[in-house]
């Protein structure tokens, strides 16, 4: 009899939650609208994901970081479910990839997402950010991302690729491109990436680091001066002054 009980709690338990998810959501046949957005239901490529995710530290801060930001601001409503999925999704296709630094690719993600979220906290540029590398690093394409997450998702996402037409292009570029086509939003997201792949930029070596530095403030100081992110412009100046210096150092001794 205990044990009946026990089972019909259980499940009387997932079918609450799986409402309080679900209640989130407007359906609209086949796909979920949630910020403006259609992202289907169903998720084709991994169904069960929910079940196969596995949390880590660098998921809770970011989560964590989230919920505080949003009790900041009462009226930004996040899609935690989505979000988690997004998280997913980065471990998964990005696996055990190092940068040079040594940090796993996921890691570097989830916290260029934390950076963002302070500017704008919303859904699908959280999402955005979070698989912003897949593309270009992993075998994540971006008919499986518009499949998974939605058009709109996906095309945020194209327009950080550093691959146009099979070719690839320089970061200076993309930010060419989005401030042509007005993608303000997802400029931020470029800007803040730069500025935490400044943070690591002692593990390249000095011909990569010059490049980077020329790159940097040529294009997002400037960027930064336009898009109004006074904190932002301030960091990369003095970021790439103080590796200007080490580049000299080095390149002189």
């Amino acid at each position: 009899m205990l044990n009946l009980y026990n089972k019909q709690n259980k499940l009387f338990n997932i079918i609450k939650l799986i409402y309080k998810i679900m209640s989130n959501f407007k359906i609209n046949s086949s796909n979920i609208v949630c910020d403006n957005i259609n992202i289907p239901i169903i998720d084709p490529y991994h169904p069960d994901w929910i079940n196969q995710f596995k949390n880590c530290e660098y998921a809770n801060l970011l989560i964590n970081k989230l919920k505080c930001l949003q009790k900041k601001e009462k009226n930004k409503n996040l899609n935690h479910y989505l979000i988690l999925k997004a998280i997913f999704y980065a471990k998964f296709y990005h696996k055990d990839q190092k940068r040079k630094s040594g940090e796993l690719y996921y890691v570097h993600a989830l916290k260029v997402t934390e950076m963002v979220a302070h500017y704008i906290l919303r859904t699908d540029l959280i999402i955005t950010s979070i698989l912003h590398d897949t593309v270009e690093d992993t075998q994540l394409t971006i008919e499986m991302i518009s499949n998974a997450f939605g058009y709109d998702i996906s095309n945020q996402i194209l327009y950080l690729t550093r691959v146009y037409n099979q070719d690839k292009i320089t970061a200076a570029q993309i930010v060419e491109y989005l401030l042509e086509d007005k993608y303000h939003d997802v400029l931020i997201i470029k800007l803040l990436d730069r500025i935490h792949n400044i943070m690591t930029l002692n593990t390249k070596g000095i011909s990569n680091t010059a490049k980077t530095i020329q790159e940097t403030l040529h294009a997002f100081l400037i960027l930064s001066s336009y898009l109004g992110i006074k904190n932002a412009e301030e960091k990369i100046t003095l970021m790439c002054l103080e590796y200007k210096n080490i580049y000299n150092n080095k390149k002189s001794s």
